[in-house]
Protein backbone atom coordinates (compact mmCIF):
# COMPACT_ATOMS: atom_id res chain seq x y z
CA UNK A 1 0.00 0.00 0.00
CA UNK A 2 2.91 2.44 0.75
CA UNK A 3 4.60 2.04 -2.70
CA UNK A 4 0.80 2.43 -4.03
CA UNK A 5 0.76 5.89 -2.66
CA UNK A 6 4.26 6.63 -3.65
CA UNK A 7 3.66 5.50 -7.03
CA UNK A 8 -0.09 7.71 -7.05
CA UNK A 9 2.19 10.74 -5.60
CA UNK A 10 5.01 10.91 -8.59
CA UNK A 11 1.82 10.43 -10.75
CA UNK A 12 0.04 13.52 -9.68
CA UNK A 13 3.42 15.28 -9.58
CA UNK A 14 4.61 14.36 -13.53
CA UNK A 15 1.27 15.24 -14.59
CA UNK A 16 0.60 18.40 -12.56
CA UNK A 17 4.22 20.35 -12.95
CA UNK A 18 6.41 20.99 -15.53
CA UNK A 19 10.20 22.63 -14.94
CA UNK A 20 10.52 26.24 -15.52
CA UNK A 21 10.89 27.62 -19.07
CA UNK A 22 13.63 29.95 -20.77
CA UNK A 23 11.22 32.92 -19.84
CA UNK A 24 12.12 32.16 -16.43
CA UNK A 25 8.20 31.02 -15.51
CA UNK A 26 7.99 29.33 -11.92
CA UNK A 27 7.13 25.81 -13.77
CA UNK A 28 4.17 25.55 -11.56
CA UNK A 29 2.04 25.65 -15.01
CA UNK A 30 -0.23 22.11 -14.82
CA UNK A 31 0.66 20.02 -17.92
CA UNK A 32 -2.63 19.57 -19.95
CA UNK A 33 -1.73 17.14 -22.68
CA UNK A 34 -4.02 18.52 -26.23
CA UNK A 35 -4.87 15.43 -27.52
CA UNK A 36 -5.61 11.56 -26.23
CA UNK A 37 -2.17 10.45 -27.51
CA UNK A 38 -0.27 12.79 -25.77
CA UNK A 39 -1.75 11.91 -22.50
CA UNK A 40 -1.13 8.46 -23.00
CA UNK A 41 2.47 9.26 -23.60
CA UNK A 42 2.38 10.74 -20.08
CA UNK A 43 1.08 7.73 -18.80
CA UNK A 44 3.26 5.51 -20.29
CA UNK A 45 6.32 7.23 -19.25
CA UNK A 46 4.99 7.29 -15.63
CA UNK A 47 4.41 3.68 -15.83
CA UNK A 48 8.03 3.31 -16.97
CA UNK A 49 9.33 5.03 -14.09
CA UNK A 50 6.80 3.13 -11.49
CA UNK A 51 8.53 -0.09 -12.66
CA UNK A 52 11.65 1.21 -12.33
CA UNK A 53 11.56 2.41 -8.87
CA UNK A 54 9.89 -0.36 -7.62
CA UNK A 55 12.94 -3.06 -9.13
CA UNK A 56 15.01 -4.72 -6.23
CA UNK A 57 18.03 -3.30 -5.17
CA UNK A 58 19.89 -6.46 -6.16
CA UNK A 59 21.22 -7.44 -9.05
CA UNK A 60 22.75 -10.70 -10.11
CA UNK A 61 24.83 -11.94 -13.35
CA UNK A 62 23.46 -14.64 -15.31
CA UNK A 63 26.41 -14.83 -17.68
CA UNK A 64 30.06 -15.17 -17.20
CA UNK A 65 32.37 -12.32 -17.12
CA UNK A 66 29.65 -9.58 -17.55
CA UNK A 67 32.32 -6.30 -17.84
CA UNK A 68 31.53 -3.29 -15.62
CA UNK A 69 32.96 0.29 -17.15
CA UNK A 70 33.97 2.91 -15.76
CA UNK A 71 31.21 4.60 -17.92
CA UNK A 72 28.06 3.69 -19.71
CA UNK A 73 29.14 2.30 -23.00
CA UNK A 74 30.60 -0.65 -24.85
CA UNK A 75 33.83 1.45 -25.51
CA UNK A 76 34.54 2.53 -22.42
CA UNK A 77 37.06 1.66 -19.47
CA UNK A 78 36.57 -1.76 -18.02
CA UNK A 79 36.68 -1.60 -13.80
CA UNK A 80 35.59 -4.91 -12.74
CA UNK A 81 34.04 -8.06 -13.78
CA UNK A 82 31.41 -10.02 -12.62
CA UNK A 83 31.23 -13.63 -12.47
CA UNK A 84 28.30 -15.60 -13.55
CA UNK A 85 25.89 -16.11 -10.76
CA UNK A 86 27.79 -12.61 -8.81
CA UNK A 87 25.62 -10.15 -7.10
CA UNK A 88 25.88 -7.13 -6.98
CA UNK A 89 23.49 -3.53 -5.70
CA UNK A 90 21.80 -1.25 -7.77
CA UNK A 91 21.66 1.93 -6.89
CA UNK A 92 18.82 3.49 -8.75
CA UNK A 93 20.55 5.19 -11.42
CA UNK A 94 20.32 4.34 -15.18
CA UNK A 95 21.14 6.01 -18.61
CA UNK A 96 17.81 6.70 -20.98
CA UNK A 97 20.39 5.76 -23.77
CA UNK A 98 20.12 2.22 -25.22
CA UNK A 99 22.40 -0.74 -26.43
CA UNK A 100 22.12 -3.51 -28.00
CA UNK A 101 24.04 -6.84 -26.90
CA UNK A 102 24.29 -10.39 -28.53
CA UNK A 103 24.16 -12.71 -25.30
CA UNK A 104 23.96 -16.80 -25.67
CA UNK A 105 22.07 -16.32 -29.32
CA UNK A 106 19.63 -13.52 -27.91
CA UNK A 107 19.56 -9.62 -28.40
CA UNK A 108 19.08 -7.53 -25.55
CA UNK A 109 18.53 -3.88 -26.51
CA UNK A 110 18.52 -2.36 -22.70
CA UNK A 111 19.64 0.77 -21.32
CA UNK A 112 23.09 0.76 -18.47
CA UNK A 113 22.64 0.14 -14.38
CA UNK A 114 25.03 2.10 -11.90
CA UNK A 115 25.90 -0.70 -9.22
CA UNK A 116 28.18 -1.95 -6.74
CA UNK A 117 29.53 -4.80 -6.53
CA UNK A 118 30.88 -7.25 -3.84
CA UNK A 119 33.85 -5.58 -3.82
CA UNK A 120 32.96 -2.31 -3.51
CA UNK A 121 33.88 -1.36 -6.83
CA UNK A 122 31.61 1.55 -8.41
CA UNK A 123 30.25 0.72 -11.97
CA UNK A 124 28.08 0.79 -14.87
CA UNK A 125 26.54 -3.06 -16.39
CA UNK A 126 24.63 -3.40 -19.25
CA UNK A 127 20.67 -4.62 -18.54
CA UNK A 128 21.17 -7.39 -20.76
CA UNK A 129 23.44 -9.55 -18.75
CA UNK A 130 21.98 -9.03 -14.94
CA UNK A 131 18.79 -9.95 -13.44
CA UNK A 132 17.01 -8.21 -11.11
CA UNK A 133 16.63 -10.37 -7.33
CA UNK A 134 14.24 -10.41 -5.34
CA UNK A 135 15.67 -11.46 -1.76
CA UNK A 136 13.69 -14.17 -0.32
CA UNK A 137 12.32 -13.82 3.12
CA UNK A 138 11.12 -16.77 4.16
CA UNK A 139 13.96 -20.32 2.57
CA UNK A 140 12.07 -23.11 2.76
CA UNK A 141 10.65 -24.42 5.81
CA UNK A 142 11.27 -27.53 7.84
CA UNK A 143 8.26 -29.42 9.07
CA UNK A 144 7.19 -28.83 12.35
CA UNK A 145 9.34 -30.40 15.48
CA UNK A 146 7.50 -31.70 18.88
CA UNK A 147 6.69 -29.17 21.35
CA UNK A 148 9.19 -29.71 24.16
CA UNK A 149 8.12 -31.89 27.48
CA UNK A 150 5.89 -29.60 29.99
CA UNK A 151 8.67 -29.46 32.79
CA UNK A 152 10.78 -27.45 29.98
CA UNK A 153 9.31 -24.21 30.32
CA UNK A 154 11.72 -22.32 27.78
CA UNK A 155 10.42 -20.95 24.22
CA UNK A 156 13.95 -21.16 22.85
CA UNK A 157 14.72 -25.02 23.04
CA UNK A 158 16.24 -26.25 19.47
CA UNK A 159 15.89 -29.74 18.26
CA UNK A 160 18.89 -31.32 18.77
CA UNK A 161 19.29 -33.05 15.97
CA UNK A 162 19.59 -30.02 13.45
CA UNK A 163 19.38 -27.41 15.33
CA UNK A 164 16.21 -26.01 14.51
CA UNK A 165 13.78 -24.56 16.40
CA UNK A 166 11.29 -26.02 18.04
CA UNK A 167 7.60 -25.37 17.74
CA UNK A 168 3.60 -26.15 17.90
CA UNK A 169 1.36 -27.16 14.46
CA UNK A 170 -0.25 -23.81 14.68
CA UNK A 171 2.98 -21.73 14.60
CA UNK A 172 4.22 -23.73 12.12
CA UNK A 173 0.92 -23.14 10.00
CA UNK A 174 1.66 -19.40 10.74
CA UNK A 175 5.30 -19.79 9.12
CA UNK A 176 4.62 -21.15 6.48
CA UNK A 177 1.97 -18.81 5.47
CA UNK A 178 4.54 -16.65 4.60
CA UNK A 179 6.54 -18.99 2.36
CA UNK A 180 6.56 -17.85 -1.61
CA UNK A 181 9.10 -20.37 -2.41
CA UNK A 182 7.57 -22.78 -5.84
CA UNK A 183 9.47 -26.26 -6.31
CA UNK A 184 7.75 -27.21 -9.55
CA UNK A 185 7.19 -31.18 -9.38
CA UNK A 186 7.14 -30.94 -5.29
CA UNK A 187 5.60 -27.84 -3.74
CA UNK A 188 4.14 -24.02 -3.91
CA UNK A 189 4.91 -22.76 -0.46
CA UNK A 190 3.74 -25.33 2.05
CA UNK A 191 1.19 -26.45 -1.03
CA UNK A 192 1.68 -29.74 -2.18
CA UNK A 193 -0.34 -32.65 -4.38
CA UNK A 194 -2.36 -33.72 -1.47
CA UNK A 195 -3.20 -30.31 0.45
CA UNK A 196 -7.31 -30.37 -0.01
CA UNK A 197 -9.39 -27.59 -0.09
CA UNK A 198 -10.20 -28.30 4.13
CA UNK A 199 -6.63 -28.03 4.49
CA UNK A 200 -6.13 -24.65 2.55
CA UNK A 201 -9.15 -23.06 4.69
CA UNK A 202 -7.06 -24.30 7.57
CA UNK A 203 -4.12 -22.72 6.79
CA UNK A 204 -5.11 -19.88 4.92
CA UNK A 205 -8.89 -19.03 5.95
CA UNK A 206 -11.28 -16.56 4.33
CA UNK A 207 -8.34 -16.27 1.54
CA UNK A 208 -9.82 -19.13 0.53
CA UNK A 209 -12.95 -19.17 -2.37
CA UNK A 210 -14.33 -21.30 -5.10
CA UNK A 211 -15.05 -20.28 -8.98
CA UNK A 212 -14.00 -20.63 -12.13
CA UNK A 213 -11.26 -20.06 -14.42
CA UNK A 214 -11.14 -20.02 -18.33
CA UNK A 215 -8.40 -22.67 -18.95
CA UNK A 216 -8.04 -23.47 -22.59
CA UNK A 217 -10.74 -21.56 -23.72
CA UNK A 218 -13.04 -23.57 -21.20
CA UNK A 219 -14.38 -22.58 -18.36
CA UNK A 220 -13.03 -25.02 -14.56
CA UNK A 221 -13.91 -25.14 -11.31
CA UNK A 222 -10.98 -23.80 -9.49
CA UNK A 223 -10.18 -23.29 -5.90
CA UNK A 224 -8.86 -19.51 -5.72
CA UNK A 225 -6.34 -18.29 -2.77
CA UNK A 226 -6.08 -14.16 -2.31
CA UNK A 227 -8.17 -13.62 -5.43
CA UNK A 228 -7.94 -10.06 -6.68
CA UNK A 229 -4.34 -9.89 -5.14
CA UNK A 230 -0.85 -9.81 -5.76
CA UNK A 231 -0.53 -13.12 -4.67
CA UNK A 232 -3.36 -14.93 -6.82
CA UNK A 233 -3.72 -18.43 -7.11
CA UNK A 234 -5.89 -21.11 -8.90
CA UNK A 235 -5.61 -24.50 -7.91
CA UNK A 236 -7.35 -26.97 -10.54
CA UNK A 237 -8.26 -30.42 -9.01
CA UNK A 238 -7.82 -34.16 -10.33
CA UNK A 239 -11.37 -34.80 -8.24
CA UNK A 240 -13.25 -31.13 -8.67
CA UNK A 241 -16.23 -32.52 -6.31
CA UNK A 242 -13.76 -33.67 -3.16
CA UNK A 243 -11.38 -31.62 -4.27
CA UNK A 244 -8.27 -33.51 -2.54
CA UNK A 245 -6.24 -33.99 -5.37
CA UNK A 246 -4.20 -30.95 -6.88
CA UNK A 247 -3.77 -31.34 -10.82
CA UNK A 248 -2.19 -27.89 -11.11
CA UNK A 249 -1.77 -24.25 -9.34
CA UNK A 250 -1.72 -21.42 -11.90
CA UNK A 251 0.10 -18.65 -10.50
CA UNK A 252 -2.01 -15.36 -11.48
CA UNK A 253 -1.31 -12.49 -9.36
CA UNK A 254 1.37 -10.31 -11.75
CA UNK A 255 3.17 -8.69 -9.12
CA UNK A 256 3.15 -11.26 -6.48
CA UNK A 257 5.50 -13.04 -4.26
CA UNK A 258 5.39 -16.57 -5.53
CA UNK A 259 9.05 -17.33 -7.11
CA UNK A 260 11.26 -20.36 -7.94
CA UNK A 261 15.08 -20.45 -6.73
CA UNK A 262 15.87 -19.35 -10.47
CA UNK A 263 13.88 -16.58 -9.87
CA UNK A 264 10.95 -17.76 -12.41
CA UNK A 265 7.24 -15.83 -11.53
CA UNK A 266 4.32 -14.43 -12.91
CA UNK A 267 4.61 -10.81 -14.31
CA UNK A 268 8.07 -11.63 -15.77
CA UNK A 269 9.29 -10.08 -18.84
CA UNK A 270 9.84 -12.77 -22.00
CA UNK A 271 13.80 -11.30 -21.84
CA UNK A 272 14.08 -11.86 -18.66
CA UNK A 273 12.42 -15.60 -18.97
CA UNK A 274 15.80 -15.71 -21.56
CA UNK A 275 18.17 -14.62 -18.99
CA UNK A 276 16.89 -17.61 -16.39
CA UNK A 277 16.92 -20.06 -19.14
CA UNK A 278 20.13 -19.05 -20.71
CA UNK A 279 18.67 -19.65 -23.83
CA UNK A 280 15.62 -18.39 -26.25
CA UNK A 281 12.46 -19.75 -25.84
CA UNK A 282 9.79 -20.35 -28.60
CA UNK A 283 6.47 -19.72 -28.23
CA UNK A 284 2.50 -20.32 -29.92
CA UNK A 285 1.36 -17.33 -31.63
CA UNK A 286 -1.57 -15.58 -29.68
CA UNK A 287 -5.03 -15.26 -30.10
CA UNK A 288 -6.12 -18.91 -30.21
CA UNK A 289 -6.89 -21.23 -27.80
CA UNK A 290 -2.79 -22.30 -26.83
CA UNK A 291 -2.53 -18.69 -27.65
CA UNK A 292 1.25 -17.63 -25.80
CA UNK A 293 2.02 -20.91 -25.08
CA UNK A 294 5.65 -21.38 -24.21
CA UNK A 295 6.40 -24.57 -26.69
CA UNK A 296 10.32 -24.85 -26.33
CA UNK A 297 13.21 -23.70 -23.93
CA UNK A 298 15.50 -25.10 -27.14
CA UNK A 299 18.64 -25.42 -25.02
CA UNK A 300 18.27 -23.43 -22.32
CA UNK A 301 18.26 -24.87 -18.05
CA UNK A 302 14.36 -24.94 -17.88
CA UNK A 303 14.13 -27.55 -20.48
CA UNK A 304 14.63 -30.40 -17.58
CA UNK A 305 12.26 -29.16 -15.91
CA UNK A 306 9.56 -28.43 -18.50
CA UNK A 307 7.51 -31.60 -17.73
CA UNK A 308 6.37 -29.71 -14.19
CA UNK A 309 5.04 -26.72 -15.68
CA UNK A 310 3.96 -24.57 -18.55
CA UNK A 311 4.37 -20.58 -18.94
CA UNK A 312 1.74 -18.10 -21.21
CA UNK A 313 2.56 -15.31 -21.98
CA UNK A 314 0.84 -11.51 -23.06
CA UNK A 315 1.28 -8.57 -23.83
CA UNK A 316 1.92 -6.55 -20.89
CA UNK A 317 -0.57 -3.78 -22.40
CA UNK A 318 -2.63 -5.29 -25.33
CA UNK A 319 -4.27 -2.12 -26.38
CA UNK A 320 -1.35 -0.25 -26.87
CA UNK A 321 -0.08 -2.98 -28.98
CA UNK A 322 -2.86 -3.95 -31.12
CA UNK A 323 -1.13 -2.74 -34.55
CA UNK A 324 1.18 -5.51 -33.94
CA UNK A 325 -0.42 -8.42 -32.22
CA UNK A 326 -1.54 -9.65 -35.95
CA UNK A 327 1.57 -10.19 -37.03
CA UNK A 328 2.09 -12.78 -34.12
CA UNK A 329 -1.04 -14.27 -33.76
CA UNK A 330 -2.35 -18.03 -34.70
CA UNK A 331 -1.37 -21.78 -34.90
CA UNK A 332 2.50 -20.82 -35.28
CA UNK A 333 5.55 -20.89 -33.47
CA UNK A 334 7.32 -17.73 -32.61
CA UNK A 335 11.05 -17.20 -31.03
CA UNK A 336 11.89 -14.61 -28.19
CA UNK A 337 14.49 -13.91 -31.59
CA UNK A 338 12.10 -12.72 -33.61
CA UNK A 339 11.84 -9.37 -35.55
CA UNK A 340 9.86 -7.08 -34.16
CA UNK A 341 8.55 -9.25 -30.83
CA UNK A 342 10.11 -7.18 -28.66
CA UNK A 343 7.48 -4.68 -29.52
CA UNK A 344 4.53 -6.54 -28.09
CA UNK A 345 6.65 -6.57 -24.51
CA UNK A 346 5.77 -9.64 -23.79
CA UNK A 347 5.28 -10.54 -19.52
CA UNK A 348 4.13 -14.12 -17.88
CA UNK A 349 0.42 -13.79 -18.13
CA UNK A 350 0.07 -17.17 -15.62
CA UNK A 351 3.14 -19.95 -13.97
CA UNK A 352 1.03 -23.03 -14.46
CA UNK A 353 2.87 -25.14 -12.16
CA UNK A 354 2.30 -29.37 -11.32
CA UNK A 355 2.96 -31.10 -7.91
CA UNK A 356 3.66 -34.61 -9.16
Amino acid sequence: MKRLFTHISVLILLLGCQPPDANNRTGDQPIIPSTPQEALNVLNDAAQEFQEMAKPNTVRSWVANLKVKEQPGRDMKQVAVMAEGEEARYLYQRTMRKETYKLRDQSYHDTWYLIRTKDSVLGWVHGGGILFVRQDLTGIFKPAQPRPAANQRTRSFTDASDGQPIMSPEEQREREKLDFLVIPGERIGPIRVNTSEDELIRLYGPSVKRGELTIFNKKTAVTFLFKGMDEELAIQWKDPQERTQIKAVHILGKEGKWHTHDGLQAGLSLLDLTKINKSPVNFFGLNWEYGGTVDSYQTGILTKQKKFFYIVLRPRRPQQVKAFIGGFSGNKLFSSKTEGVDKLDLIIDSFVVYLD
